[in-house]
């Protein structure tokens, strides 16, 4: 695959199906986040993982509501490091 057709095959899901994802999976997702390079290997960001239902409506409500966030089971939030 060339760099152009990987870059097409990208995608913004925009519906979620409600359908909770397991611990095994999370954990990919968060070891794909960690080695994902950065300048200089400085990870300037936290990943926050909530599946707080309260906590997602707030930010849903405070996040020009994006019907996602309603749907996802897992919200995860990069928060930049100072």
């Amino acid at each position: 695959m060339n760099l152009i057709d990987s870059l097409n095959w990208r995608y913004a899901t925009k519906r979620m199906t409600g359908e909770k994802i397991s611990e095994k999976e999370l954990e990919t997702i968060l070891e794909a986040i960690r080695l994902t390079p950065s300048s200089y290997g400085l990870q300037p960001y936290r990943v926050i993982v909530t599946e707080n239902r309260e906590l997602i409506t707030q930010i849903y409500e405070q996040s020009c509501p994006q019907v996602v966030l309603q749907q996802c089971s897992h919200l995860l939030i990069f928060k930049a490091k100072k």
